[in-house]
């Protein structure tokens, strides 16, 4: 059993996601001392111009510059640009929490042209978001607690990150992106490079236009909070991505006040097929009833030449949707798998071939079942036996219109859970799946899944 258990532990500690035999170098923004980086007296000013493959580099609290990372690729060895905390700073020479790891650090951009690189605002925030609560409104920065959001983009550009050429591999975590509201031009996050892309733990915030375009195959979107965006010129969505993107999965964020074209757009014309794409545990949240929300649906698969295959929408809450609450497929030629979805309150349509309804969606290729429209529109949510419509259904939720998503009791309104196998048999609180429809189960009477040890310190002998 002892072997078993230390065996376990260092299985563990290996696949942690830290590489705890990597060099650490720290950074402020005016540096100190020699500037070697070596501890806290002696920081970098700045992150250096070439950084070293398989290190860390630690950011303290402060403004930055605009950042490209360049650094030649080595193999698959990838570089961390992190931020310093009080529980992990490279060095306890020179620390000091009050003036280096109580903040952000704050940058305009970041523009890549390397491989293998994970940006990590190093937080430890186990709900969608980073940051505590969102702040008081969407224009407010930062968030209550910004040391969570341990990293800040807060450029006025084009981009926030513009990812070049033919690069791979990149993980963004734990940070904040401050927009401007500039429906003209403004993206988070614009990736031309190859994938994947990770995304995790995320709080942005008033973008203008987009805030991830064009991130390419096998990329993974989870835990994170999206705040507003603007519709105009440049349309507005969470996501646009080009036909032809494969294997992209999107879970247990929250899109609050999304408006423009769609929640994720699949619309550049001629582009071909988006394949394999799943959505799940997510809560799409509409907060005011004002025109001017998405206006193809929760997903859009739109344009000649676009096609959107083995697409599977599981487990999402949409609620206060008051224009296109469903998903579009406006060639009527894709394929999808729609289960255990809850619409409340909706009262908006979708058009074209494989139209959506108020409920949720109507006429499209695919499975459909297992869903529930409630105080919402007329209108079909599909064939399936087991879907749920009532018009005057009680409210779900613990107090949506504060954010708290949680199921407040249970009823057969939502209840009749169709039962999926992993990644489905668990909520965004880790609760075990066992009766009710949407993003959440109710939690009164149920348990969480298993967590992995956490706190794990790996040793050289």
């Amino acid at each position: 059993m002892a072997r078993l258990l230390r065996a376990a532990i260092f299985i563990a500690f290996i696949f942690s996601g830290k590489n705890a035999f990597a060099a650490c170098h720290v950074v402020t923004p005016s540096g100190s001392g020699s500037k070697t980086g070596a501890d806290w007296n002696n920081a970098y000013a700045g992150l250096p111009a070439t950084l070293t493959r398989g290190d860390v580099y630690y950011l303290a609290d402060g403004s930055y510059p605009a950042y490209t990372f360049n650094t030649a690729a080595s193999g698959t060895t990838a570089v961390e640009i992190r931020k310093a905390q009080s529980y992990d700073n490279c060095t306890s020479t020179g620390w000091n929490t009050g003036t280096m790891g109580s903040s952000q650090a704050v940058m305009p951009s970041l523009t890549v042209s390397g491989s293998y690189l994970i940006v990590n605002g190093n937080g430890t925030q186990t709900t969608p978001g980073c940051g505590g609560a969102p702040a008081a409104t969407m224009t407010t920065t930062p968030p209550p607690t910004p040391t969570d959001c341990g990293i800040a983009f807060n450029g006025t550009g084009a981009q926030q990150i513009l990812v070049n050429g033919s690069s791979t591999h990149y993980t963004f975590e734990y940070i904040e992106f401050i927009g401007t509201g500039n429906n003209s031009t403004e993206t988070f996050i614009i990736f031309n490079g190859n994938g994947p892309l990770t995304v995790s733990h995320v709080y942005g915030h008033n973008a203008g236009c987009v805030y991830i375009q064009d991130i390419g195959n096998n990329s993974l979107v989870s835990f994170s909070y999206f705040w507003g965006t603007q519709s105009g010129s440049c349309h507005g969505q969470a996501e646009f991505e080009v036909g032809g993107t494969s294997n992209g999965v999107r879970h247990d964020n929250v899109y609050r006040d999304i408006i423009g074209t769609a929640i994720w757009t699949f619309a550049q014309p001629g582009t071909g097929v988006a394949n394999g794409w799943q959505f799940y545990n997510n809560v799409i949240w509409h907060t005011t009833t004002s025109s001017g929300q998405a206006e193809n649906g929760v997903i859009a698969c739109i344009n000649s030449g676009v096609q959107c295959t083995n697409f599977t929408y599981n487990q999402n809450t949409v609620i206060n949707c008051h224009y296109a609450c469903g998903i579009l497929d406006e060639n009527g030629n894709g394929s999808y798998t729609i289960e255990n979805n809850l619409w409340y309150l909706n009262q908006g349509y979708s058009s074209g071939g494989g139209s959506g309804s108020p409920g949720g969606v109507g006429g499209l290729p695919g499975t459909e079942d297992y869903n529930s429209s409630l105080q919402s529109g007329s209108g079909s949510i599909g064939g399936g036996a087991h879907n749920v419509v009532d018009a005057s259904a009680s409210n779900p939720f613990v107090s949506w219109t504060t954010g708290n998503f949680n199921i407040a009791s249970e009823n057969s309104d939502w209840t009749n859970r169709l039962a999926l196998a992993a990644p489905y048999t668990v909520d965004p609180q880790l609760i075990i799946r066992t009766t009710d429809r949407g993003a959440y189960q109710y939690s009164a009477s149920q348990t969480k899944a298993p967590q992995p040890p956490t706190g794990l310190v790996g040793t050289v002998q």
